[in-house]
């Protein structure tokens, strides 16, 4: 398995050092990140916030995205054009965030070297401790080229 580096590792994204997220290493085109099982990311009723929720996945899509064009960060802007997130069951504890690209890279590639942007999907899956799907969520990247 290859290691990536997020945009959270590298520094980037100071709300989710904020929010606890932590990103581990994943083949190129994924992500995971994960959030602690910490009372300051919990609710009115002792389960993990949706917000915490929503910024571990939006993390992990990010980590996804930087794996897959590890040679283009320095010369794109990427930027989160739209997300949706499906909260399917109450969630407790660390929560894992795997994300992946919903197409192949060389694709994504392609339409950026042609048209000078991209947009692509990225699917993430949250699991709780016990390996149990809590939330899904799909993240719509765009890459476009820096102006010189």
């Amino acid at each position: 398995m290859t290691q990536t580096t997020s945009p959270t590792a590298m520094g980037v994204v100071p709300f989710a050092r904020h929010a606890r997220v932590d990103t581990l290493p994943a083949a190129p085109g994924t992500g995971l990140a994960r959030i602690p099982d910490a009372p300051e990311l919990t609710n009115h009723i002792a389960s993990v916030h949706a917000g915490a929720l929503f910024t571990v996945g939006e993390t992990a899509s990010g980590a996804a995205m930087v794996g897959a064009f590890p040679d283009l960060i320095g010369g794109v802007r990427a930027v989160t054009r739209k997300s949706e997130i499906r909260y399917l069951k109450i969630a407790r504890g660390e929560i894992t965030a795997r994300a992946v690209l919903a197409e192949p890279a060389e694709a994504i590639r392609g339409r950026l070297s042609e048209a000078g942007r991209a947009d692509f999907e990225v699917v993430v899956t949250l699991e709780d401790p016990g390996g149990q799907t809590v939330a899904e969520m799909s993240v719509t990247w765009n890459l476009s080229r820096r102006s010189a």
